[in-house]
């Protein structure tokens, strides 16, 4: 009976220790993926090594400029369009475009345009 008892009493405390180290929270792990950087951003033209037709946009990080990073996604939340005054100096949060499986694409997560 002594055998059994103990048996029990180790298995619940095991138990109850995983339950208390389970964290369930609503919020979501910060992602360390992410940059900010100061740079600039230009139009994607044929002036720089690719093609006319491809679009979107270049940056050029200050910390690296023999660097030229490259992204496709409109930045028209960030206020930034075909339209703006371009080369388009800003402090720009981002992180690698890991569904291109090409060095130097990258995701902008944020833009604050630097005047």
């Amino acid at each position: 009976m002594k055998s059994s008892t103990l048996k029990l009493a180790v298995l619940l405390l095991i138990a109850n220790f995983s339950l208390i180290s389970c964290k369930k929270g609503h919020v979501l792990p910060e992602d360390v993926s992410v940059h900010v950087d100061h740079g600039v951003i230009t139009q994607d033209l044929a002036l720089y090594y690719t093609c006319a037709s491809c679009g979107g946009y270049l940056i050029k990080f200050d910390k690296d400029t023999s660097v030229i990073y490259h992204t496709f996604q409109s930045l028209d939340n960030f206020g930034i369009t075909v339209n703006s005054k371009f080369p388009v100096k800003a402090t720009i949060g981002w992180k690698p475009d890991t569904a291109i499986k090409v060095p130097h694409y990258i995701t902008i997560t944020s833009i604050k345009i630097d005047n």
